[in-house]
């Protein structure tokens, strides 16, 4: 038996109710402790548990770092050249600037028009900001592996 918003009773199938509206099925038999009934035994764990995971996986996609112990996070080069200059500073520039020195045994920037020798294929990357617990600006170049194909 269900009683709906206007007050109304009907009585809908245990099935029906299980596929229409899953996750309210669940908690329900959970607070009326008949979630260890046959009905409910395995469902009930397994709906509750992916409801979870649901909502983790959202909340990590929603949840983006701005800031950093008070300290504003730049999601670009351009983004970090501006936080510099808005701070009279210029350490993101000089985490850059490392960073890029550091990187910089690893790549071999062509000519404009020249092809790469043979077994060699471009990669693309962006750069990743953290500040590290002194303090420090730190940049990171990572590759866009999602871009890049898998070794054949």
């Amino acid at each position: 038996l269900v009683r709906w918003r206007d007050g109304s009773e009907t009585w809908v199938p245990l099935k029906d109710m299980k596929e229409s509206h899953p996750v309210e099925c669940a908690e329900f038999a959970r607070a009326k402790g008949i979630d260890d009934e046959v009905a409910f035994a395995y469902w009930v764990p397994f709906t509750l548990r992916k409801r979870d995971v649901i909502i983790a996986a959202v909340k990590t996609r929603c949840r983006k770092t701005s800031h950093k112990y008070g300290i504003e996070l730049p999601e670009s080069v351009e983004h970090a050249y501006r936080l510099d200059e808005k701070n009279g500073n210029d350490f993101w520039r000089k985490a850059i600037e490392k960073e890029m020195h550091n990187v910089g045994i690893a790549f071999q920037i062509l000519e404009e028009g020249k092809s790469a020798p043979v077994g060699w294929r471009p990669v693309t990357g962006h750069l990743v900001f953290d500040v590290k617990m002194d303090y420090t600006r730190k940049a990171r170049w990572v590759l866009d592996g999602h871009k890049t194909p898998a070794p054949g």
